[in-house]
């Protein structure tokens, strides 16, 4: 869409409506945030084309001299018409008002003075006193009669009616809205008490009912900013603990209430624009009112204040105050070098600082305030010692004079030093000497006194007392066998309890209460001090003076001098309630105007000033014209131009670079349409780049062309973008055009790149594109005879836009001949995994004992092209293998048929491991494990694994005894065996006997008579093998037999394969596991830690039978004496 700019006589362009502007949102390089331009804003033809301090659009072209002189003419004539027009406004409204008021009649007197001033000003406008007085013969308009809400017989007398306050009592005033007055009470607690909300109660038709002291401070600043609030006394609201501001949400919570007001939407935006910190000025709340609607006004002014109050009830406060004790907290934990000793922290309550050896208390006595908050900080500062006296012939070199500090010895040129010691700073506060270099000797010096066995006697200067004992002897720890005083000496100030108490005077004692201390004296405001200035503490425990030795001499001072007069400052008017001291004068301006000191400070619209104890005004009133800019009723566009303040609720706007402007208002600087067409398979995006709005990029045929607008180059999707173009709108109105991407030869989009494809074994791939793999190109896969794809795989694969291949990799495979199975009794190995599938090779083997019906020892077996397989089926009889007689042994066996029998003896001096007999299977495998005779060894280290949860745990008597029995076949001591014993339960363990922790078998019997089945501190170890390793690894002995029963149900793990590793390195390290199961244990679990052959260490009993296994073990774990 292209439009056209053409200069009109006021100096602006007119643009086509067609295009969409972009949405500019307040950003860094704004110069306002936040701001929003008042409704129905328009541009209006003003000034000249270039205006403020930014670039001109489409500048007119200078005229001759003729021309110049023309237009000065007319301005002059303008300039002498303006002057005159002033000089007649000046005469018929200014003049009149500032003549002598006349008196106003009792009726409008009843009113405030910001309506009085408007009956004058009517007046001086000319209208008819007919008009607007009523005239004689009427009636004068009366006010409403007062309602006034009581809970009792008067407000000042409700105490009765109040809820009961504890530690405390209500104060009450009375708050008044037009012709209603409220009784409002607010909870005031005795010292050392706090509530926890603000306490504040209204009399709600004969009920007391809670409310925020911010829901009145706002409901009072709404009213009075539409002049329904009488002029209440501030002081009111003071002592009610009501501040004196208007919150953004609990105004807007007060105008949801109403149900009335209009406009909701807007007045929740407005409220969050002129509000700072939730605070909202008085005189932009009257503003706010007056712009909603007109409406809204009257519903304020009509309120029913009551009403209001009870609707907003529940608004955050609680109906029954209560005085809690205040409690001072610290973090005492952290103090260094000392602790803090205190049974209570409640008001008053006192703490004791006691610091460790080489450390004073700078405040023994700590007390608790009623702001609940320490009145001293607890702190520990090292002792000091004297400068030391420098030796003959030298100096001291020192570190500092704090405890442990050191000072070295320097000699003169020519001297030497005596000895090597060294000086350090002591606990004591005195210097001790010790051997240079020596640390611990510097740590013992400065931290002894004296020797073993003394004794020191304590004795506090006058003032003080000691803390505790007053003998302190010198003696040993028997812990740390190291020397120490059997107490710390302290000796604290004397107390001399809270100061008395004078009528009119406050007593302040910022260091505290004991000895030394003095506390100044202040009178109340309005009294004057008399001879005595301060008290002091005593070393008596009394202070310097008691009750009627301070006498009160003065009386409340009158007003001695006064900063201003009774005569009302410019613009305004001042309501005094006399001038005495702590009487207040308010100050009302007039529309336009803040109240203010004389130094131009604004105050609240309803600030007091008053008259000081001094006999002083605390300031000087004064009005001052508000800021109209400040105030956001400015044309100013928030992004691109500055209010400027031309006179009283007067403004002009400077508009930035890159923007022009009509005085009143700024817009951006317009380009033409962008220059540049969209490339193949690429386009452009324009948006405002500072803007943080969403979704503001637009298209360049639809982006308004002005100033900041910046224009990116993109490529459509499935292709990259080769060449950075960025386009943009400058301020002077033209386009920058760093590179023009449809000039010949150039590629601004090139079309993505998929990975390469290449065939996969045994098939073929072909690709529509000649293999470039880019954008949109196909390929197409087949597989040579004997194979076919896969199910998952693709035929075809198209390289797609995000530069991947669609579909799945191409995978052919062999053609699937039918499943195979072993033969019985024996073994069928594939060379492809058993997939079956051509060319894969089958070869059939028979078990030990059994032998193929071809009489070979193998047979193959190839799945051919056709889905066939090659030769014919295998099978195996059975027959068992020849055994050798062990050695050191001997062997006498039936027969290598089915259920023949072969048994096993070792000669004398040896044991047999493994099956003391063998049985032929119809597998053609022995049944059992072929032993051997192994040479007795008697040492052995034997430790037992037990668990001690689930149903073990119930049966744990009968473990013990069997752990018993089988200690009881072995010799426990010397060269031979030493047993251990470890608990767990699940995958924590705990070591309950050391191997080396007994040498005597009848010590280790009762040792594990007395085992009970609780765990105790406990590591990390499934069935508590790790620990069992642990055991072997730091107390087994190198040459000895390393053996292991674990006794479990096998149910404490949530996975029987949890204790293979920690069993498979057990037994890699030469460990021997037997596993022995009771209660229906897993057998799966115990097979997984005993050692190989498992039917050899493998042993299932119930807890009744458990005794059993005790001879089935013995010979397997002991042929020693």
């Amino acid at each position: 869409v292209s439009h056209k700019l053409t200069p009109t006589h006021a100096g602006f362009a007119s643009w086509s409506a067609a295009q969409t502007p972009l949405k500019r949102q307040p950003s860094c390089d704004s110069l306002f945030t936040g701001k929003h331009l008042k409704p129905a804003a328009v541009w209006t033809p003003y000034g000249p084309l270039q205006y403020g301090y930014g670039s001109a659009l489409n500048p007119p072209h200078r005229k001759g001299p003729d021309t110049l002189v023309i237009l000065a003419a007319i301005f002059y004539c303008l300039a002498v018409l303006t002057a005159v027009i002033f000089a007649v406004l000046f005469k018929t409204n200014v003049l009149s008002v500032y003549t002598t008021p006349e008196p106003v009649p009792a009726w409008v007197q009843q009113f405030s003075p910001e309506m009085q001033r408007w009956y004058r000003l009517a007046l001086a406008a000319g209208r008819d006193p007919s008009a607007i007085q009523p005239p004689g013969t009427m009636q004068q308009p009366t006010l409403p009669p007062p309602v006034e809400e009581l809970c009792g017989a008067s407000c000042t007398s409700h105490h009765e009616s109040l809820p009961d306050l504890r530690h405390g009592n209500f104060s009450c005033s009375t708050i008044a809205y037009q012709n209603i007055y409220v009784c409002m009470c607010i909870a005031k607690c005795d010292d050392g008490y706090q509530t926890e909300d603000a306490g504040l109660l209204f009399c709600n038709r004969g009920r007391w009912a809670p409310i925020q002291p911010e829901v009145v401070s706002t409901l009072v600043g709404v009213g009075r900013a539409t002049d329904a609030m009488p002029n209440t006394d501030s002081r009111v609201f003071q002592d009610l603990g009501i501040p004196d501001e208007i919150y953004a949400d609990v105004a807007l919570h007060i105008l949801v209430k109403l149900d009335q007001v209009p406009n909701l939407p807007i007045v929740e935006t407005y409220l969050d624009l002129i509000s700072l910190d939730n605070i909202i000025d008085f005189d932009m709340m009257r503003q706010l009112l007056i712009w909603v609607g007109p409406t809204i006004d009257d519903i304020v002014a009509n309120l029913d204040f009551l009403e209001v109050l009870s609707r907003l009830v529940t608004f955050g406060a609680t109906r029954h105050p209560v005085c809690r004790n205040v409690v001072c907290g610290g973090d005492f934990e952290n103090l260094v070098h000392g602790r803090v000793f205190s049974s209570t922290v409640t008001y008053k309550s006192e703490a004791r600082v006691v610091c460790d050896r080489g450390y004073l208390p700078r405040h023994p006595l700590l007390t608790c305030t009623a702001s609940g908050q320490w009145d001293k900080p607890a702190l520990c500062d090292p002792v000091t010692c004297s400068i030391p006296e420098d030796p003959p012939h030298g100096s001291y070199l020192c570190q500092g004079h704090l405890f442990s500090d050191r000072c070295d010895v320097i000699c003169d040129v020519g001297y030497l030093p005596e000895t090597d010691d060294t000086l350090g700073c002591s606990w004591t506060g005195n210097w001790t000497a010790f051997r240079s270099g020596n640390t611990t000797e510097m740590q013992n010096a400065v931290a002894a006194g004296t020797t073993y066995g003394e004794t020191c006697h304590l004795t506090c200067p006058d003032g003080y007392e000691r803390l505790n004992q007053d003998n302190f002897a010198c003696q040993v720890n028997h812990v740390t066998a190291q020397a120490a005083w059997s107490g710390v000496p302290e000796c604290i100030p004397v107390s001399c309890g809270a100061p008395p108490e004078f009528p009119h005077t406050s007593i302040q004692c910022a260091s505290g209460y004991t000895y030394g201390n003095t506390c100044g004296v202040t009178c109340a405001d309005g009294y004057e001090e008399t001879n005595h200035q301060t008290v002091t503490c005593h070393s008596t425990g009394t202070w310097s003076l008691q009750t009627g030795v301070l006498k009160r001499r003065s009386k409340q001072k009158n007003n001695s001098h006064v900063y201003f007069n009774s005569q009302s400052p410019a613009n305004g008017s001042l309501t005094c309630s006399g001038t005495k001291f702590q009487d207040s004068c308010r100050l009302t301006c007039e529309p336009g105007y803040k109240v203010a000191n004389e130094s131009g400070h604004v105050f609240h619209s309803l600030h007091s000033f008053r008259c000081m104890a001094s006999g002083h005004w605390s300031d000087k009133p004064n009005c001052v014209p508000s800021n109209y800019c400040q105030l956001g009723l400015h044309d100013c566009h928030p992004d691109h131009g500055v209010c400027s303040l031309t006179g009283h609720q007067a403004f002009s706007c400077r508009c930035r670079v890159g923007t022009v402007g009509n005085g009143t208002h700024c817009r951006r600087t317009r380009c033409p349409p962008f220059p540049i067409a969209e490339p193949e398979n690429g386009f452009f995006e324009c948006s405002i780049p500072t803007s943080s709005a969403v979704n503001t990029c637009q298209s360049a045929n639809s982006t308004v062309a002005e100033y900041e607008v910046v224009c990116l180059l993109h490529c459509n999707h499935g292709y990259d973008r080769l060449i950075h173009a960025e386009y943009s709108c400058g301020q002077d109105g033209n386009w920058t055009v760093p590179f023009d991407t449809n000039s010949t030869g150039t590629t601004p989009c090139l079309a993505v790149k998929c990975p390469d494809l290449s065939s996969p074994p045994h098939s073929n791939m072909t690709c529509d594109s000649g293999s470039d793999f880019r954008y949109p190109e196909a390929c197409n896969f087949s597989c040579d005879p004997g194979y076919q794809l896969t199910p998952t795989s693709s035929s075809v694969r198209h390289c797609q836009a995000d530069a991947t291949w669609s579909g799945n990799n191409a995978d052919c495979v062999g053609v699937g001949c039918p499943d195979l199975s072993r033969p019985t009794n024996g073994r069928m190995s594939c060379d492809n995994g058993s997939s079956f599938r051509h060319p894969e090779t089958c070869t059939f083997i028979c078990n030990h004992g059994y032998r193929l019906t071809t009489g070979s020892s193998s047979l193959s077996r190839t799945c051919r092209a056709d889905g066939t397989w090659s030769g014919n089926t295998a099978r195996c009889i059975v027959e068992c293998p020849s055994l050798a007689s062990p050695q050191n042994g001997g062997m006498s066996c039936t027969n290598r048929l089915e259920n023949g029998r072969c048994t096993f003896t070792c000669n004398h001096g040896y044991h047999l491991q493994g099956s003391s007999e063998v049985v032929c299977g119809a597998d053609g495998q022995w049944r059992g494990t072929p032993p051997s005779c192994a040479a007795c060894d008697s040492a052995a280290d034997v430790i037992f694994s037990i668990d001690v949860s689930g149903s073990v745990s119930g049966q744990f008597d009968t473990v013990r005894n069997f752990i018993r029995g089988v200690v009881n076949c072995l010799t426990i001591g010397g060269s031979h065996a030493r047993v251990g014993v470890i608990k767990f339960a699940g995958s924590n363990a705990n070591r309950q006997i050391s191997l080396t922790d007994y040498n005597n078998k009848n010590d280790l019997l009762v040792r594990i008579r007395n085992l009970d089945r609780s765990l105790g501190s406990a590591v990390g170890s499934v069935a508590g093998l790790s620990v069992m390793r642990n055991e072997f690894s730091t107390s087994g002995r190198p040459t000895a037999r390393k053996i292991g029963i674990v006794l479990t149900d096998g149910r404490d793990t949530s996975s029987s394969d949890a204790v293979i590793p920690d069993a498979e390195t057990l037994r890699n390290e030469g460990t021997t596991i037997f596993s022995v199961g009771v209660a229906n244990a897993r057998r799966e679990t115990l097979e997984n830690m005993a050692s190989r052959p498992v039917n050899e260490n493998v042993f299932t009993a119930t807890f009744a039978s458990l005794q059993t296994i005790v001879d089935s073990l013995r010979p397997k774990i002991w042929c020693g004496p």
